[in-house]
């Protein structure tokens, strides 16, 4: 059940962002926000080694290393 509102809950937000014409860092910090949010939903022994894994770059620090690519 919660999974399906999780999926739910993410259609909705992407339709009502590309309905609204959001930006690129919109998209990236929902992204971002989201990720840390399943970390956070993980058993104690599995959250730190998630939360290592998520990507801590601001979104300015993205495009600069886009940007040099």
């Amino acid at each position: 059940m919660l999974r399906f509102l999780l999926k739910a809950i993410l259609l909705v937000g992407s339709t009502v962002g590309i309905l609204a014409g959001c930006s690129a860092r919109y998209w990236y910090n929902y992204a971002a926000g989201n990720a840390k949010a399943e970390c956070e939903r993980k058993a104690p022994p599995e959250r730190p080694d998630c939360l290592a894994t998520v990507n801590n770059r601001t979104y300015d620090e993205y495009e600069k290393e886009r940007s040099k690519q």
